[in-house]
């Protein structure tokens, strides 16, 4: 059985693939893409979290 840190792990690796994924078909940069992968690496969640809303706000 799963316990709530494995749960909350494997949600920090979904997203952060998600995120790659995304950066990776996103038309910016290749600095700015290489930035966020940093950030993203580093700061698991809190990196992929300001990325999602940094896109949605590039897409608005």
């Amino acid at each position: 059985m799963l316990v709530l840190w494995q749960i909350l792990m494997l949600i920090h690796i979904v997203l952060f693939v998600i995120c790659v994924i995304s950066l990776i078909n996103c038309k910016i940069s290749l600095i700015h893409k290489v930035l966020w992968t940093i950030l993203m690496f580093f700061f698991i969640l809190v990196g992929s979290i300001c990325f999602l809303i940094w896109r949605n706000r590039q897409l608005n």
